[in-house]
């Protein structure tokens, strides 16, 4: 649910708790007018339409709480529009008849007590149904619509002024709501942003506890390895122990230097440093010297190596994009065991790019954290990554705005890793 929706949403449930809480002083108003008019019409007159108007009140009341639990249980808000819309329409309209039918057989001083009641019911009514002018609108037509149409069939000398001045302080309620809904709707949806501001810091701030336990554990594995193979070298005296320790060290610095860089190139990612460089980029010519330096790398690592590809150019950073597809190839190579690994280029209004493999695959349960820092799956951990690589080319890709999804490579089995990347392609005018 993206932020507008949530907005929505947190608006029509204020307008349903807004209607339900104004219902209780609804109920007290309703008894108060119906005593009033009883003066000028007999109790049987008004008695019948304090009933009609409770009835109302409280059948709104219950559909207004019933569609706010469904609200809660439900993505779907057009139901609780229409109950709130109809509800209150349905009050207004029996409002309205009170002044309609009674304004001509009541003297002038209960016509303005009444009209004055009805004035500030309108006015009250802007605390629930104001947030939806439309609806507020629709509302003050019906009850003030109302009160004129009483004052005109009274006959009154001044009745037709009096109408226009109900009619314009009708205009200017329906004026002071379309601000009062905009502050309500941008009061909202700044209480929306912190949350999810909040929510995002929080995560954040986990993220980076993570982060942090993570580096200094995958810091330390080499950092104690090359200690301790200092003390070897100082003490061994067979050439072939120093050599063999020499070796070890390498690679462990190796592995230290590999760790630091990544560890670098994220920090540099998140901070915004990295600058794009976009250049028109012949993808065939991409492919092809990927395929034959993947391809004499998988032969050396006894993989079966495949490759696809169509003539496409696209306009992007060439050197990051070089970049996510060798991590992922990286990867794949690593990751597929003793079977294939294969680069495709499929042409179109959208260039894909898929990086895929026959190896055990990701577990689906997984997909949506590979591209975690420090995220290894059991595969992954036995095969000594450090969970980096998937970090960097998500980054990578949100920094180009190309899609980036991952799935297996046979769905049915459930085996294989494959990375599938979308970009936009060049019209053929743009290469003119």
């Amino acid at each position: 649910m993206n932020h507008e929706e949530v907005v929505e949403r947190e608006l029509v449930t204020f307008s349903l708790e807004q209607a339900a809480r104004a219902a209780q002083l609804a109920l007290a108003g309703t008894i108060v007018v119906g005593f009033i008019a009883s003066l000028g019409v007999g109790p049987v007159m008004a008695g019948a339409w304090v009933t009609l108007t409770l009835a109302v009140l409280l059948g709104r009341n219950h559909v207004l709480f019933l569609a706010t639990a469904r609200l809660s249980a439900s993505a779907e808000l057009k139901p609780a529009r229409r109950a709130l819309s109809l509800s209150s329409l349905a009050l207004a309209l029996v409002l309205g008849a009170l002044p309609t039918m009674t304004f001509a057989r009541i003297d002038t001083e209960l016509r303005f007590l009444l009209a004055l009641f009805f004035c500030c019911w309108c006015a009250a009514g802007m605390s629930s149904l104001g947030i939806v002018p439309r609806l507020y609108a629709g509302y003050l037509l019906l009850v003030l619509g109302g009160l004129v149409i009483g004052w005109l069939s009274a006959l009154h000398a001044q009745a037709l002024p009096i109408g226009i001045g109900i009619a314009l302080y009708g205009l200017v309620l329906h004026v002071f709501s379309r601000g009062f809904a905009k502050r309500i709707a941008d009061g909202i949806a700044i209480r929306t942003e912190n949350t999810e501001l909040v929510r995002k810091l929080s995560a954040a701030n986990a993220a980076k506890t993570n982060f942090i336990m993570a580096a200094s554990h995958d810091l330390r594995q080499p950092l104690h390895a090359i200690a301790m193979l200092g003390g070897v070298l100082a003490r061994a005296t067979d050439p072939a122990d120093i050599d063999q320790a020499r070796s070890a060290l390498t690679s462990a610095l190796n592995g230290l230097h590999g760790l630091f860089s990544a560890i670098l190139d994220l920090s540099r990612l998140d901070s915004g440093n990295v600058r794009l460089h976009p250049a028109p980029v012949a993808m065939h010519d991409l492919v092809a010297r990927l395929d034959l330096e993947y391809r004499a790398l998988c032969l050396e690592n006894g993989r079966r190596w495949e490759c696809q590809s169509e003539q496409a150019w696209a306009y992007t950073d060439p050197v990051l994009l070089e970049r996510v597809l060798r991590n992922l190839l990286d990867n794949a190579v690593k990751h597929a065991g003793q079977g294939n690994v294969r680069l495709s280029l499929t042409a179109g209004p959208v260039i894909a790019l898929c990086v895929s493999d026959t190896g055990p695959g990701i577990p689906f349960e997984e997909q949506s954290r590979v591209f975690e820092e420090f995220y290894r799956g059991a595969d992954a951990a036995a095969s000594g990554g450090l969970g980096l690589g998937l970090s960097i080319v998500k980054r990578l890709t949100d920094l180009l705005g190309f899609a980036l999804e991952v799935g297996f490579t046979h769905p049915h089995e459930r085996t294989g890793a494959s990375f599938f990347i979308g970009m936009p392609s060049m019209s053929d005018t743009a290469l003119i």
